[in-house]
């Protein structure tokens, strides 16, 4: 939410004295969103730094799966072992031990 719309609920609910439901409707928005901006007494916005990847963990045994087969696909680097979850089937997670050798 920006400050403009935190202000405009402010003002519809305090000045023009509408009804958290008929300012959701109003503004496209969930009446939870409302009460939640109704709570604040100052708008404060949520920076939060980037994000990581779930690869990341992974980047370097990527590269260089990619380096020693340049024409594996991403498809291939990500297939599962049977039962199991998640990048393992290349030894991304450290359970082969061949690690980089492509089954």
């Amino acid at each position: 939410m920006n400050p403009e719309t935190w202000a405009y609920i402010h003002h519809l609910f305090f000045a023009e004295k509408l009804p958290k439901k008929l300012i959701a409707r109003k503004l496209g928005l969930d009446i939870k969103t409302i009460r939640r901006a109704l709570k604040k007494n100052t708008f404060s916005q949520k920076h939060t730094g980037p994000r990581g990847s779930k690869l990341d963990t992974f980047k370097d045994k990527i590269h260089d799966l990619l380096k020693n087969y340049p024409g594996m696909s991403g498809e291939r680097i990500g297939e599962d072992r049977p039962g199991r979850r998640g990048p393992s089937r290349l030894g991304l997670c450290g359970n082969d031990p061949g690690g980089t050798h492509p089954p």
